[in-house]
């Protein structure tokens, strides 16, 4: 990868972009659901050691847990589908919501208030009566529902641009593009992006990356985020059904460092790219050689060329102007 930077007047913004090249360590991504909420009494405290009781319609399967100090409690990688959550102890009545429904990377609140009594009465909520915000995060997934499909305008009349609005949702470049043209009000950001820690070219496929990094960036996200920022030698803290990467591994008997692929190709990049630079339109006449072009803030102009092949030499035409260089391999 070769970094060029130079000034002049004579260029042409073709888009807006905020470069925002940092690293999140977070949850993995999923395919299922939680439950969680808190349970009070009727004067408004905590109850610690209720038994909440977690029970899928569909399966019969049961997942029950008990309330911490603070009320609160959370049953996560629920399958998706309707179920009923039952909370009792003694000397309250038997609190039961039934009809919750759980998505796709959802979090559904289910709260309870306890009044005292028997535990043989109960007091039954319908699920589909409760809040439907969800208030507890962001959501790496989601349910396009018929109210979604039906009011959202759509450029072109392309149903099946629609999807590609569903937070976690991986596209093509061009499916980018497309989606950024037809829905020009909604900024897009590209997102969890990360290899295997298991990848073979874990450590050395920098420059895949940075032809990645040119396709989005040409496409219309507005910014990238990776996945994990710091894993040990076994791949953890991640969590989740996903054995994502990270930027850098520090070893937790020797401390020692070691860099992965992704770190090098977003060091190059957030030396080149500074928050409100614009990108510029870019040519070049070598097919296999990645390139893009950046205006900051300060005037200058960031080039990043990217060559995953055997050295060669390659050149880019950015405002007018030719900028020949010579590549090495990879």
């Amino acid at each position: 990868m070769r970094i060029r930077r130079f000034s002049t007047g004579a260029v042409i913004a073709c888009a807006i972009l905020l470069v925002i090249l940092s690293a999140t360590s977070s949850w993995a991504q999923t395919f299922r659901g939680s439950i969680l909420g808190t349970v009070t009494d009727s004067t408004g405290a905590a109850v610690s050691n209720a038994t909440v009781t977690i029970h899928n319609v569909a399966t019969g399967i049961d997942r029950i847990t008990q309330t911490n100090v603070d009320g609160s409690y959370l049953v996560p990688e629920l399958q998706i589908g309707t179920y009923t959550v039952t909370v009792e102890l003694n000397g309250f009545q038997k609190s039961v919501t039934t009809g919750v429904t759980v998505d796709v990377a959802s979090e559904k609140r289910i709260d309870a208030v306890l009044k005292p009594g028997a535990v043989t009465n109960t007091v039954t909520v319908a699920g589909e009566d409760l809040p439907q915000i969800d208030t507890t995060g962001d959501t790496l997934g989601g349910v396009l529902t018929e109210e979604t499909v039906k009011d959202l305008p759509i450029n072109g009349r392309d149903y099946t641009k629609l999807i590609y609005l569903t937070p976690g949702v991986a596209g093509s470049p061009d499916q980018m593009q497309r989606v950024a043209k037809s829905y020009l009000e909604i900024d897009m950001h590209w997102t969890e992006g990360g290899d295997s820690f298991d990848g073979d070219d874990y450590l050395t496929d920098w420059s895949r990356w940075s032809g990645t990094f040119t396709d989005i960036l040409r496409n219309g996200p507005r910014s990238i985020v990776t996945w994990n920022l710091a894993l040990d030698e076994n791949g953890k803290p991640n969590i989740g059904p996903f054995n994502c990467g990270g930027l850098i591994t520090v070893h937790s008997q020797t401390k020692e460092v070691t860099y992965s692929g992704l770190y090098w190709c977003l060091y190059h990049y957030a030396n080149a790219f500074r928050r409100g630079a614009k990108i510029l339109g870019s040519s070049g006449g070598n097919a296999d050689v990645a390139h893009i072009a950046g205006r900051n803030p300060d005037g200058s102009i960031a080039v990043i060329l990217t060559n995953a092949g055997s050295t060669k030499t390659a050149s880019v035409v950015v405002g007018g102007k030719t900028i020949g260089v010579e590549l090495s391999a990879d």
